[in-house]
């Protein structure tokens, strides 16, 4: 393994911290990551210590990523209400003047 591929992110984590991100495009790759690995529980928090050595190596790695999973969780439900039809998502400024013209409609 060489040392560039370990510090590799998984593309969704980035896709998350991209203000221009495609919210759609970013589901998808969190998905797809996703589909076929061991996705973490309740009891894998990510402040637990995963290279205990009395661990074996199958629950070292069940919790990679656990921190950034949660995250993603979180940002895919704060945010989901406000994708435009382009899949980006809207800016504060374009959320205040949505909220702005809903209060004027009532």
């Amino acid at each position: 393994m060489n040392i560039d591929s370990v510090n590799v992110l998984p593309q969704w984590i980035k896709m998350m911290n991209d203000s221009n991100v495609n919210y759609y495009l970013a589901v998808q790759a969190f998905n797809t990551y996703w589909e076929h690995r061991e996705k973490p529980t309740e009891n894998d928090g990510e402040g637990r210590n995963i290279y205990d050595n009395e661990k074996g190596k199958d629950e070292k790695k069940s919790a990679e990523f656990v921190f950034e999973y949660k995250q993603f969780l979180n940002w895919q439900l704060r945010n989901k209400n406000f994708v435009k039809a382009d899949g980006t998502i809207m800016t504060q400024q374009e959320i205040k003047e949505q909220s702005e013209k809903e209060i004027k409609l009532r």
